[in-house]
């Protein structure tokens, strides 16, 4: 009975771990859908001010409210 006992407990735990890791991994995806900063271009100014990275021969953009780099 106490073998029964630690496995139950056991397998409890896993079950509980599995449901909170899903849990934080949505809660993680959802915020970066309702937060991305590059989304929101309206120009490519907008681009330069919150410093959207490209590389040092290229130039940030906005096209179709997304930031891009281009030359």
């Amino acid at each position: 009975m106490d073998s029964t006992r630690k496995l139950s407990l056991g397998v409890t735990f896993i079950l509980a771990f599995f449901i909170l890791a899903s849990d934080l991994h949505m809660e993680s995806q959802a915020w970066r859908v309702d937060h991305d900063p590059y989304k929101s271009c309206h120009s490519d100014e907008d681009c330069t001010k919150i410093h959207y990275y490209c590389p040092p021969s290229k130039v940030p953009y906005c096209q179709v409210d997304r930031c891009g780099c281009g030359n």
